[in-house]
Order: structure tokens, then C-alpha cells, then sequence
């Protein structure tokens, strides 16, 4: 604990040693957010400098999407969150705040939106994240399962 609260709250070991255990308790149960794992959450449409970003038809990627996706997720998710982000979230065409239906603009790769996107604050990006990335690994995992399958099918083939 004391480790960690020198970290937090640069002190020095020594300094918190010396402190009641009242005071080190309070201060772990201040920093014990942190030990609280963000739910996914799927978000539609969030605003950066005044740019409306939309979350495209996931049904409906491009296979420029798509590659660049696979790219992106080979390369690293967190190393490349940003151009995840930038392929998935599109600036807004048009929005209906009552229906909160909205039109994405056409799917282009931009350096400019790239950037843009890292100044999405963590509040809209981690859970975000965990959303895109449970849907990664269902994916992979069906994949994985449908290739079990298809050799199983061409193992029995083969026996008959």
C-alpha cells in the first residue's frame, strides 16, 4: 500500500511511514476507483473541437475498412486505438437529435482524423474499446471454431 500510494501522491516511502493508519487507509479508499474495471459500452456519436463523430454501419464496412482494421489490430489495439477509432467513427453528416438517427460521411483513410480522434477523452474511448475488442475476440474465436470444424468435417470425409 505504501508503495503504491508513493506513487500517487508523491510522498516518499518513508514520509507515509510515518503517517497514522487512519490517514493511509482514507487515502487507499481515495485512489480505489482505480481498481474499478470500466464496463464496455457501445457509443454511437460523441463530439471533438466541435466535430460530431458518428459510429459507422458495422454491417456495411468497406473492404478498405476492413483491411485497414485488420492492420490496425495486427499492429496493436492500444498502440493504435486512435486509428481504430478513425475507421470506425466517421464525421456526421447529418443527426437527428429526437430520433438520434444520424449519416456518416464516406469512409476515407485521414491522417487529420487520426489525429483528431486522440483527443477523445477516456470516458468515451475506453469503454469503447472494450466494446470493439469483445467484438474482436468473438470474432476470432468463431473463426477459430469454424476452422475446427471444417477440418473435422474434411478428417471424416476423408474416412468414408
Amino acid at each position: 500500500m505504501l508503495n503504491t500510494l508513493s506513487i500517487l501522491t508523491d510522498k516518499t516511502y518513508e514520509e507515509l511511514e510515518n503517517e497514522k493508519i487512519d490517514t493511509i487507509r482514507e487515502m487507499m479508499e481515495s485512489y480505489s476507483f482505480l481498481k474499478v474495471v470500466p464496463e464496455e459500452k457501445k457509443i454511437d456519436v460523441f463530439e471533438i473541437d466541435g466535430i460530431q463523430f458518428g459510429l459507422c454501419d458495422l454491417n456495411e464496412l468497406t473492404v478498405a475498412q476492413f483491411v485497414d482494421l485488420e492492420m490496425f489490430i495486427k499492429d496493436g489495439m492500444i498502440k493504435n486505438c486512435h486509428r481504430i477509432l478513425s475507421v470506425l467513427f466517421l464525421p456526421v453528416k447529418k443527426y437527428n437529435p429526437i430520433t438520434k438517427k444520424y449519416d456518416v460521411e464516406k469512409y476515407e483513410p485521414s491522417e487529420e482524423r487520426e489525429e483528431i480522434i486522440k483527443n477523445v477523452s477516456m470516458d468515451k474511448l475506453y469503454p469503447t474499446l472494450l466494446f470493439f475488442y469483445r467484438i474482436v475476440k468473438v470474432y476470432s474465436l468463431t473463426i477459430q471454431l469454424y476452422g475446427m470444424e471444417q477440418t473435422q468435417r474434411e478428417t471424416y470425409r476423408d474416412w468414408e
